[in-house]
């Protein structure tokens, strides 16, 4: 056997063989391994090698080559198995035919479903009754077969029945020619962040004291219900009579006390799912209607809203009894918010002139610019208390608050009516 020179290292399978004489019969022993580049190694070559020997190597190389290949086949589906089996995120293999292929095995320990439950059904029966998630899955199979990627978040049944938000990743399943065959799908339970994020959008719109919606929010969605057609809009513009006494006498805690529950006696005298109640600032809360048929339907509201607010409200001090001064009035459709907000602040002013403590309504078109403005400035004056501890022991009915009587119509400004 004649040795080569030292060569540099090059990349691939290589066959060496080795023959000697033995009893008149030429033997020959072929080897091959994998050089990976990076290392230096040293090669043979036989003095004389038949061509079945180049036979024999091109067949040792092929069975060599696949058992590499195999080899590293295992050791792609250990390192798959590894995650599948590790990942909390639950993979499922989705078909052209929108049924489950496959669907690893978290989904056991996260939903408590077996895979096989899971293998043959719709991707959309996996998701909670009532919710988006057929629109959702079936956006994400659009979007696949055009190649992209989608995120969404939907809510899906445990096994125990329990709902748990999901945040859903869906992308296309390639075969190795790259021709879309379904999609891959991706679920992560994300309970704590969907509860974090509702938290936080709750506070950007509510009120934090009250829980009611802020102005902000309140505006948006006026305006909203105002912009559908053929449905009336009213609002109530309710201002607590001689707030600030309670917070000069008792305190800013029973001041809190006394809004918070004025507020949860408002929400209860909503009529429907549309109707909403805000804190606009202060002791200032806004009622809006939506759907209401006249404007003594609105003042019907008002007037319930009234009598709710003005029964004594238990405090740390005491039961502590306000009244409200509410200013109806219907908006015009698409009329802007403000203008509505000012025509019904008119009102509310005019209560407060003709003794608190009463709904006034003020039909669209009949404030005046001149009224507008004095409202805003005037309706804050002082005037005599209308706030008492009830004494211990005496029961509301028998107790004399100091509500002042409602004047006839005739005793109100110009252009409002005492609902």
């Amino acid at each position: 056997m004649v040795r080569g020179e030292r060569d540099p290292p090059k990349k691939g399978w290589e066959v060496g063989s080795s023959s000697w004489l033995l009893n008149g019969a030429t033997h020959v022993d072929l080897g091959a391994r994998l050089v990976d580049g990076f290392s230096e190694h040293w090669w043979a070559v036989a003095t004389a090698v038949g061509a079945a020997a180049f036979v024999v190597g091109g067949a040792i190389r092929s069975c060599l080559v696949e058992r590499r290949l195999r080899q590293r086949l295992a050791a792609a589906e250990e390192r798959f198995q590894l995650l599948a089996e590790n990942s909390s995120d639950i993979v499922i293999r989705v078909g052209r035919e929108e049924r489950v292929r496959w669907v690893s095995p978290a989904v056991t320990p996260v939903l408590g479903w077996l895979p096989d439950e899971w293998v043959g059904r719709s991707i959309f029966e996996l998701f909670s009754a009532g919710e988006d998630g057929e629109e959702v899955l079936r956006q994400s199979h659009r979007s696949t077969g055009s190649g992209k990627s989608t995120v969404v978040r939907s809510r899906m049944p445990a096994k125990g029945g329990e709902d748990h938000w999901v945040e859903v990743h869906a992308g296309p399943w390639r075969t190795a020619d790259q021709k879309s065959d379904g999609m891959v799908v991706s679920l992560r339970v994300v309970d704590a962040e969907e509860h974090a994020r509702q938290i936080l959008e709750r506070q950007a719109c509510t009120d934090e004291l009250t829980s009611l919606f802020n102005r902000r929010e309140a505006l948006v969605r006026m305006h909203s219900l105002n912009s559908r057609s053929g449905e009336s809009v009213a609002v109530l513009w309710c201002d607590v009579d001689w707030f600030k006494q309670v917070n000069d006498t008792h305190g800013h805690a029973t001041g809190d006390a006394v809004l918070q529950q004025l507020a949860d006696r408002i929400r209860k005298s909503l009529r429907t799912s549309d109707d909403l109640a805000a804190r606009m600032g202060g002791d200032e809360l806004m009622v809006v209607l939506h759907g209401v048929r006249t404007l003594q339907d609105a003042c019907d509201v008002a007037e319930k809203i009234r009598l709710c607010a003005a029964e004594p409200i238990p405090t740390a001090v005491g039961p502590v009894s306000v009244t409200l001064s509410i200013g109806v009035t219907v908006a015009r459709p698409f009329e802007p918010a403000d203008a509505v907000i000012a025509r019904a602040d008119t009102a509310m002013y005019r209560a407060k002139q003709s003794g608190r403590n009463r709904v006034v309504a003020v039909p669209e078109g009949q404030a005046t610019e001149a009224e507008v403005v004095s409202a805003a400035v005037a309706r804050r004056a002082s005037g005599a208390a209308s706030i008492r501890i009830q004494p211990a022991g005496v029961e509301s009915a028998e107790w004399a608050g100091s509500t002042p009587a409602i004047p006839p119509d005739g005793d109100l400004p110009p252009g409002a009516s005492n609902c």
